[in-house]
């Protein structure tokens, strides 16, 4: 989803967060792709335009996009946390050959199990790990 600056920072401010020329460079990025980047990965991507990013800036704002519900942490490897910028609910497909992650439609409803009675679910994450076709071929 390619946005404009003005749509950016209009999600930021919707969601409780002041926009900054990091901040939205970083959303922005997230909304473009369909990766899961991991922190490392925006840093190195986004600091050939943004020269004076540091990493402690791209760690922290994602800290906040996630605690303020702007974008999803995906932990799919227990080693790596990744981002995403959630479009609609899915689940996520872990390649334990080649570590990509690929987004997975999950049929509506699945989000939505019966929980004992008093339970409140604040978030739901699938996650599947396998072999994705590329690395069966292989």
């Amino acid at each position: 989803m390619k946005a404009s600056p003005a749509e950016i920072t209009d999600i930021l401010r919707c969601h409780g967060v002041n926009p900054s020329s990091q901040r939205i460079a970083i959303l922005g990025y997230l909304m473009q792709t369909r990766e899961h980047p991991t922190a490392d990965c925006i840093y190195r991507d986004l600091l050939a335009d943004k020269p004076t990013l540091s990493r402690t800036t791209v760690y922290s704002t994602l800290n906040l996009l996630v605690d303020c519900g702007v974008v999803s942490a995906v932990d799919v490897d227990g080693e790596s946390r990744r981002y995403d910028y959630p479009l609609t609910p899915h689940a996520h497909f872990h390649c334990t050959g080649c570590q990509k992650v690929f987004d997975v439609d999950m049929p509506v409803g699945v989000e939505s199990v019966m929980l004992p009675q008093g339970f409140t679910a604040k978030s739901t994450s699938v996650y599947y790990h396998g072999f994705c076709r590329d690395c069966m071929e292989n």
